[in-house]
């Protein structure tokens, strides 16, 4: 049977098709296009029209896919900037009318499970090196909206925090004043977490700045999600990738190997917001999850998780 996962977040619009069949998933077909469907929101709380356009564009050629993959049941969802949007309800009404599809607008807490159910399983599902059996765990999930952190067993999420940290809001608010960024991003971190367990966790970070920072860090030239997927990403290695940004206006930085140029105006705030929380946390590394909230949808209509 053939299941598909929709997210439809502030920064991006991404998709995966998985097969299911005794208790096993296979990954047909998974993509990812910007459409920064929250651009200026933190202004009016309101999705452009054309933002929105945008958007339902990509979920058109979604809606193909489904089609065209014979899924059998698929799940939408709707994260940050539907959450926060005052006529969020009018882009899903509009999304069921012109596309077909029906949009969830989730939680942040059931944003958080699905991002843990994602990454945890595929931490269980998969040895990774020089590293045992993990005991506990820190998912770490920055968005173009909002940043979800939580802390459990791999099996299981325990406690969950969203904050209001976002590399789209964060850059829109304050450019690239870093300096700026990363006082935000701490007091956000001191008023949100400061109840979370602070030792004996393993990082796991996943979703868009992490994940480029990886392909920045492993030099890459193209793309390579298996390379990426359990990636060690040293805390000094994003600090030097940090300055190095910082250093580079937003041409420059669109020819950074391994960065790509439809983030290079947000993966400042984004590094800014991961060393933020690697500080707060006292860690030195982070490992990077290709398998994220579009997993975790997976699993929740499977009843796997």
């Amino acid at each position: 049977m053939n299941l598909a996962a929709m997210d439809i977040g502030t920064n991006s619009v991404r998709l995966l098709v998985s097969s299911c069949g005794r208790g096993r998933f296979k990954t047909l077909y998974r993509t990812m296009h910007i459409t920064r469907i929250g651009q200026d929101l933190g202004r009016n709380k309101t999705i452009s029209v054309a933002a929105a356009q945008r958007t339902l564009n990509v979920l058109k050629k979604y809606r193909q896919a489904l089609d065209q993959y014979r899924v059998k049941q698929y799940r939408a969802v709707g994260t940050n900037a539907l959450r926060v949007a005052k006529n969020g309800k009018w882009f899903t009404a509009l999304a069921s009318q012109k596309v077909g599809l029906d949009i969830e607008i989730i939680s942040g807490k059931q944003e958080a499970d699905l991002s843990f159910a994602g990454a945890a399983k595929g931490l269980q599902l998969g040895k990774i090196k020089g590293m045992g059996d993990l005991e506990k765990v820190m998912v770490l999930d920055i968005g173009g909206g909002s940043t979800e952190i939580i802390i459990g067993s791999p099996k299981r999420p325990e406690h969950s925090v969203s904050t209001a940290l976002g590399c789209v809001t964060l850059t829109e608010k304050f450019g690239d004043d870093t300096e700026k960024i990363e006082a935000y991003a701490a007091d956000s971190l001191k008023s949100s977490v400061h109840n979370l367990k602070r030792s004996g966790l393993t990082m796991v970070g996943l979703a868009g700045t992490i994940t480029t920072i990886a392909a920045i860090d492993l030099g890459l030239d193209k793309y390579d999600r298996d390379r990426i997927h359990h990636h060690r990403l040293g805390k000094k290695n994003i600090e030097t990738i940090y300055e190095r940004l910082k250093g580079l206006d937003l041409g420059e930085r669109k020819k950074v190997r391994g960065l790509d140029p439809e983030r290079a105006d947000i993966i400042v705030a984004g590094t800014a917001i991961l060393l933020s929380v690697l500080d707060y946390f006292n860690k030195e590394e982070i490992i990077v999850s290709e398998e994220d909230i579009l997993d975790g949808i997976i699993y929740s209509l499977s009843d796997f998780w």
